[in-house]
C-alpha cells in the first residue's frame, strides 16, 4: 500500500493541482456539470490522495483541465493542452501498471477510472466505442478477493463492480468465468439499499443470459435445463418489481415541491431518476428473456410498454440536468426502444436518442439503427443461434455505462 504523503511535503504543484481539482468536484457546482454526483463519490476523497501516485496526479490534471473545456462549450477538436496532458497521464499509468506493487494500489485503479471520464470529455465518439471497462475488470480479477478495506477504496470498488456489471450486460467477453464472477462481483455488492438490491439483480443477468443462450441453442443437451432457468428468471423478476416499485416511491418523495437548478435536492433528484431508469431497464431485460424462455404474453408485452413509456416520461424530466446529469439516458433509452412495440413509439425514441446526443456530447456520431438492433438480439436472446460473440458492438454514449458506468450508474446515492 502506498502511504499518503504529509501535506508539508506536497509541491506548489501539487498544491496548485489539488485547489483545480477541489474547485471541479465542490458540491456547489450545478448537477449539469458535477463530477462527482454524475461520475462516483470516490472523487471527493482523490485531493487528499494527490502527491502518492505520479499516474494519479497526472490522471487528475488532465480530468481539471477537460472538465473545464466541456463546461466551457465542447471544440470540435480537442485542445492541445488538454491532449498533451492525457497523453502524460497515460505514459505514466502504464509505468505504474509495470509494477506489481503499483498495479494493485487503490491509486493506480482510481487513475484508470479518472482517465475513463476525461477520455469521454476529450473524445466521445472514441468513448462511446471502445470500452477501458474491460482492463479495469482484468485489474479488478487480477486483485482478488481482498481483506478489509478503507474508505476510499471500498468507494471506487463500489464504483468499479457497478462498472464491470454494467459491461458484463453488453458484452460477454469481460473476462471472467461464472465462479470468478460470483466470487469477485455478484457476491460482493452491498444489498443493504434498494440502489444494492438493484446492482445485485443486475449482476446476476449476464449469467442468466448466457445460460438462458446455450439452453436455447443446446436444448436437452444444455447444462441447465430451459424449465429451471424459467424459474430463476421468474424469480428475480419478482424481486425486480418490488426493487422497482421502492424506487419509483422514493423519487415520487424527491419530486415534491419545486426544484432549482443548484438546490442540494437537485442534485438527488437527477440522481434518483438515473436509478429509476436503471430498475425499469432491468425489468425490460428481464421480461425479454423470460419472453425467450417461455413465449412472450399479453402480460409481459403490456408490462413491456408500460415500463418503456415511464422510462421516456422520466428521461424527458432528466433532459433538465443535462448534459452529465442526464447523460446515462443515452444508453437507458435503448432499453426503452426495447421494450416498445408500436413503431410509432419506437420512432420517437430514437428522435430523443439522436437529441439526447447532441445536446449531452455535443455531436452526432452513433448509427443507432445499427446500435438498437444489436441491442435488441442481444437483450431478446435472438442471437442464441450466432456462432461466437459480436466483439464489435458499438457503445452508444454509453458514457452513462462506460464511465461511471460506475459513476452514472452509481454516482450518489441516498
Amino acid at each position: 500500500m502506498i502511504q499518503l504523503q504529509p501535506a508539508w511535503m506536497l509541491s506548489n504543484k501539487t498544491t496548485s493541482l489539488t485547489s483545480a481539482l477541489i474547485g471541479r468536484i465542490e458540491e456547489a457546482v450545478d448537477i449539469r456539470f458535477q463530477l462527482p454526483w454524475n461520475f462516483g463519490g470516490y472523487l471527493r476523497q482523490i485531493p487528499r490522495r494527490l502527491g502518492t501516485s505520479p499516474a494519479l496526479d497526472a490522471a487528475s490534471d488532465a480530468l481539471v483541465a477537460s472538465h473545464r473545456d466541456f463546461c466551457t462549450g465542447r471544440q470540435l477538436e480537442p485542445d492541445a493542452e488538454v491532449l498533451n496532458k492525457q497523453t502524460r497521464a497515460l505514459a505514466l499509468l502504464r509505468n505504474e501498471l509495470g509494477d506489481d506493487v503499483k498495479a494493485r494500489s487503490s491509486e493506480t485503479l482510481c487513475a484508470i477510472m479518472v482517465l475513463m471520464i476525461t477520455q469521454l470529455f476529450i473524445d466521445p465518439a472514441y468513448s462511446a466505442k471502445i470500452s477501458h471497462v474491460e482492463g479495469a475488470a482484468r485489474l479488478l480479477k487480477s486483485r482478488g478477493i481482498i481483506g478489509q478495506v478503507n474508505d476510499f477504496e471500498s468507494a471506487l470498488l463500489w464504483n468499479l463492480r457497478s462498472s464491470v456489471v454494467a459491461e458484463a450486460l453488453l458484452n460477454e467477453d469481460v473476462g471472467f468465468t461464472l465462479q470468478e464472477w460470483r466470487t469477485l462481483v455478484e457476491q460482493r455488492i452491498d444489498t443493504t439499499s434498494n440502489h444494492g438490491k438493484l446492482i445485485h439483480c443486475l449482476a446476476q443477468l449476464p449469467a442468466l443470459m448466457k445460460k438462458s443462450k446455450a439452453a436455447l441453442r443446446f436444448g436437452e443437451s444444455a447444462i441447465i435445463c430451459v424449465p429451471e432457468l424459467v424459474l430463476d428468471t421468474r424469480t428475480l423478476r419478482e424481486q425486480c418489481k418490488i426493487i422497482i416499485e421502492k424506487l419509483r416511491h422514493r423519487l415520487e418523495i424527491c419530486e415534491e415541491g419545486e426544484l432549482h437548478p443548484f438546490e442540494f435536492k437537485n442534485h438527488l433528484h437527477a440522481c434518483r431518476l438515473r436509478v429509476m431508469g436503471l430498475a425499469l431497464a432491468a425489468g425490460i431485460i428481464l421480461n425479454c428473456i423470460l419472453s425467450a424462455l417461455d413465449g412472450i404474453t399479453i402480460d409481459i408485452r403490456r408490462e413491456n410498454a408500460c415500463f418503456s413509456d415511464e422510462m421516456i416520461k422520466i428521461a424527458r424530466i432528466c433532459s433538465r440536468y443535462r448534459p452529465l446529469g442526464s447523460m446515462f439516458f443515452l444508453s437507458n433509452l435503448t432499453f426503452a426502444w426495447i421494450g416498445a412495440f408500436s413503431r410509432d413509439r419506437r420512432e420517437r425514441i430514437k428522435a430523443m436518442l439522436i437529441e439526447y446526443e447532441l445536446e449531452c456530447l455535443g455531436q452526432n456520431f452513433t448509427n443507432w439503427d445499427l446500435l438498437l438492433e444489436q441491442r435488441r438480439r442481444r437483450f431478446t436472446i435472438d442471437d442464441a443461434s450466432d456462432s461466437g460473440t459480436n466483439k464489435g458492438h458499438l457503445r452508444a454514449g454509453i458514457c452513462g455505462w462506460d464511465v461511471g458506468r460506475g459513476g452514472l450508474i452509481t454516482g450518489c446515492i441516498s
